[in-house]
């Protein structure tokens, strides 16, 4: 078995060289994004962080490519609120673009065990508030990342249901307000 693991390390060490060389070597954006994406998500930081920087760098006037940025970033398997949070404060992110916005909170959607902990949730809540007043129908489609709350065992439906019965009062926009409404009545 120690071997087996000691193969493995050695495996994504050059995979991971390979990444490298492959975002170095890139001929065209899709390339570099795709060896970045490897190496944010298997790598270390340390391995990871000066790419990004370099394609941030590069890409920085060209608004869709800064989401993929994003989104490579927030959707890795090791990124938690910490990270989306660290993401959402750069100087480069805005919630009032959408796609900015989705590249970042779209992540705790698509990843079950973020949504419903306590801080994922949080922060998707936090981000349908913060978008109700100014793109309802954006803040309406984050907001149904919840739809399916009911079908939690407890103590995470309680504490989701609470979650959205508190938040219910504060949204502003209807579409997004009856959202939240049907979905807890759903129990």
């Amino acid at each position: 078995m120690y071997k087996r693991q000691e193969q493995k390390e050695q495996g994504d060490q050059k995979a991971l060289k390979l990444a490298e060389q492959q975002y170095d070597s890139a001929t065209c954006m899709t390339e570099q994004i795709g060896a970045l994406k490897a190496l944010v998500w298997y790598g270390s930081s340390d391995q990871a962080a000066p790419k990004l920087e370099h394609f941030f760098s590069e890409f920085s006037e060209h608004s869709l490519v800064i989401d993929s940025w994003f989104a490579v970033q927030a959707s890795a398997p090791e990124a938690g609120v910490d990270t989306l949070k660290s993401l959402s404060a750069h100087e480069s992110f805005t919630w009032f673009n959408p796609n900015r916005a989705r590249s970042v909170a779209s992540s705790v959607a698509a990843r079950p065990m973020l949504l419903w902990s306590e801080e994922g949730a949080d922060f998707l809540l936090d981000a349908v508030k913060l978008l109700d007043s100014e793109n309802p129908i954006l803040a309406s489609r984050m907001v149904q990342a919840f739809a399916r709350w009911y079908t939690l065992a407890e103590p995470l439906k309680s504490m989701i249901k609470g979650k959205l019965e508190a938040a219910q009062n504060e949204f502003k926009s209807k579409a997004v307000r009856e959202n939240v409404q049907n979905m807890i009545s759903k129990n």
